[in-house]
């Protein structure tokens, strides 16, 4: 193990990824202006695919790779990464992902200058498989809008926090898929803060099978706002009967009323 000390450590869980998307993400980080930080990969792909050589502009002192014999999940691979982290702060990404060169520089100043901020992300642009500017996401800053969120209040690899806030508030969940939600809402509960700055520092890629906060995911959601915040059940309860009523019902609705009038 390298016991130099560092910054940063971004955590970079890995799936099948794309050699040509995660040449795009390995290529922002290469180009941040912050390069006080390590790359830990936790490779836990199921394909034969080679993926080291892609690592290659990393110095043995700034990358751990590490390869599971079989696939552990990503929680998993998430808190194996953390406890490995080196750095006093700890950065998310995914291999699809682009940064923005300026991301680290901002949310390590950004954390530096705000101590009582459990977590930082920020807003994000969206782009396609190609690579094309698809849209815009925008997350909350204000503690009120947090709180209120129906959808995740953070983009999960946009995320950066100091490493000893897994001593406070724990490591991600192995037991539900759902990790970040679970994550977010034990921090709120838990007297944490988490802000967004508004600025996009991260593409996020995104696919037609995974558009918009998996669909099919609700009732975890629901399950985990409920376990988190007994105070507010009723209202998360009733907010979430009216999105996923106005998502399927009303469009359906539209749907047979264009038939009928054709």
């Amino acid at each position: 193990m390298i016991s130099n000390p560092i910054k940063i450590s971004v955590v970079l869980p890995l799936f099948n990824p794309r050699k040509d998307h995660l040449k795009e993400c390995i290529k922002s980080l290469v180009e941040q202006e912050y390069q006080d930080f390590e790359l830990i990969v936790v490779d836990d792909s199921n394909k034969n695919e080679d993926y080291v050589e892609i690592f290659k502009s990393f110095s043995k002192d700034k990358l751990q790779y590490f390869k599971n014999n079989i696939p552990l999940g990503l929680q998993a691979s998430l808190n194996f990464a953390i406890k490995n982290a080196r750095g006093e702060f700890i950065a998310r990404m995914d291999g699809d992902d682009i940064s923005k060169k300026k991301r680290f520089a901002t949310q390590l100043k950004f954390l530096e200058e705000n101590p009582k901020i459990s977590i930082v992300g920020s807003n994000c642009i969206t782009i396609d498989a190609k690579g094309n500017n698809v849209g815009v996401r925008l997350y909350p800053y204000k503690k009120k809008n947090v709180m209120r969120s129906i959808f995740s209040p953070l983009a999960h690899p946009s995320v950066m926090f100091q490493k000893d806030f897994f001593n406070k508030f724990g490591l991600y969940s192995e037991e539900i898929e759902l990790e970040d939600w679970e994550l977010w809402l034990r921090v709120l509960k838990n007297g944490g803060e988490i802000y967004n700055i508004q600025e996009n520092l991260l593409k996020i890629r995104v696919f037609s099978n995974n558009e918009y906060q998996r669909p099919r995911h609700w009732h975890l959601v629901h399950k985990i706002g409920i376990k988190h915040f007994d105070r507010e059940r009723f209202i998360f309860s009733i907010m979430f009967i009216i999105f996923w009523f106005c998502v399927y019902i009303f469009p359906f609705k539209n749907i047979l009323r264009k038939i009928k009038n054709t």
